[in-house]
């Protein structure tokens, strides 16, 4: 058995939470070599930690622009974006929590398609 159903699969994503979720496949218990798709978190963040917002707004307050983006990377970056939002494609609807609209799949069919990891309750 592979992670996720697939060899060589082994999803990891990153939080604005500083907290990063990776995928992996555990033995369960006993003497059979049977294995169990896990998700393993790991989160740094402090409770006295300044939350994002709280130090940029610190940030700006006290005038150090260290961490602000300057106009013209902000306009570069505009650049790259514009000409896609300009493409006027449908926008489709979808429960909240999903991994997304079905619609989305046909993108990433051609490159295998997506497998959505298990989540542990």
């Amino acid at each position: 058995m592979h992670a996720f159903g697939h060899p060589g699969v082994s999803p990891t994503w990153t939080s604005s939470a500083k907290d990063i979720v990776s995928c992996a496949l555990s033995k369960k218990p006993g003497s059979a070599m049977v294995g169990d798709e896990i998700e393993l978190h790991v989160c740094s963040q402090k409770d006295d930690e300044a939350q994002a917002y709280e130090r940029l707004f610190a940030d700006a307050m006290i005038g150090d622009a260290a961490l602000f983006a300057r106009q013209g990377a902000v306009e570069a970056a505009w650049r790259g974006v514009d000409p896609i939002l300009r493409l006027n494609n449908p926008v489709y609807v979808y429960d909240s929590g999903s991994w997304g609209p079905p619609q989305a799949n046909a993108m990433i069919d051609p490159f295998g398609g997506w497998h959505a990891p298990k989540t542990l309750a």
